[in-house]
């Protein structure tokens, strides 16, 4: 199965301002006052201030409204301060105790992830981070949350390590409706303004499956990332590099090739005709064209060498 296979959003969070555009291009969410910016794990990121008003939101309680099926969302968080309250990351959830489902941050005195779920029986259920343990305030966590509807689990693990599950048989659509009436949201809970993350966000995907472990592995990709090209372009072995008259491109690479795309490949590396050095597969490369010219490049192409 390809990692693109069932993906239902995704976030790449790259905004200077505004609204959160869902890449797909369908469930694209509002900014409730004004998120900031920052530099993130891929290229940029959404701040959040912390217990305020900043947040983004669905327009429509459809998003999202999974029921009794099997979904995963995962993405990359950074924690500035772990706030007195719980620190929501995202959520369908309004507060009330019978709403869908939510992830936060346990307040200062625990410091883990949780994953709260509430099904069609009106009883919670919750599974945090204890594997993972405390995360850090100054460093990027990849986190992943599920509910598998054929085993009856929900899930969480944080840096593609050891997941935490526990049982479930009532589904992940809330109690009374809930699941039709709540609004997605990242950063906040729907209506509250006390329990917002003090952070940021980056590369929020969310798939209507659940993703294996070896999936979110490669996702995580060694704590480097993974964003949403590589993710719709087949992963590893996509794209191949070639040698043509003194400039190379990347045979079956989308035409507009976005800055901050690597290379990533199962050879590791790829000769450059004239040159002495290979292009290392964690290679970046900084340009907007299609094609690159090597004209002016020394004999070495160093590390950090922009192509251009």
């Amino acid at each position: 199965m390809a990692l693109a296979d069932d993906l239902y959003a995704y976030y790449s969070l790259d905004e200077a301002s505004g609204s959160a555009v869902d890449a797909l291009g369908a469930r694209t969410l509002t900014e409730n006052a004004t998120v900031g910016i920052r530099t993130g794990k891929i290229s940029g990121a959404r701040q959040f201030a912390g217990g305020g008003t900043d947040f983004f939101k669905a327009s429509s309680a459809s998003v999202a409204a999974f029921g009794d099926t099997s979904f995963t969302i995962c993405g990359w968080l950074y924690l500035d301060t772990f706030l007195t309250f719980n620190n929501v990351v995202l959520g369908k959830h309004g507060g009330g105790g019978l709403d869908p489902w939510q992830l936060y941050i346990g307040g200062s005195g625990s410091r883990r992830l949780f994953w709260d779920v509430v099904g069609s029986d009106a009883s919670p259920v919750s599974v945090s981070s204890t594997n993972f343990g405390q995360l850090s305030t100054g460093a990027w966590h990849f986190f992943a949350v599920w509910h598998d509807a054929a085993s009856n689990l929900i899930g969480i693990s944080v840096n593609a390590g050891t997941a935490n599950t526990t049982a479930t048989s009532a589904g992940a659509g809330g109690f009374g409706g809930t699941d039709a009436t709540r609004l997605f949201t990242l950063g906040n809970r729907e209506s509250s303004t006390s329990f917002g993350m003090d952070g940021a966000l980056d590369e929020i995907g969310i798939w209507s499956r659940v993703l294996s472990s070896a999936e979110l592995t490669e996702l995580y990709n060694s704590g480097a990332g993974r964003d949403y090209d590589y993710i719709t372009g087949g992963g590893l072995n996509e794209y191949t590099l070639t040698a043509d008259a003194g400039a190379f491109a990347l045979t079956g690479q989308p035409a507009s090739l976005k800055v901050g795309r690597k290379l990533a490949a199962a050879s590791g590396a790829f000769a450059l005709t004239g040159q002495n050095a290979t292009l290392r597969r964690t290679r970046a490369i900084k340009a907007d064209a299609g094609s690159f010219a090597l004209t002016g490049q020394d004999a070495a192409l160093r590390a950090a060498r922009t192509i251009s």
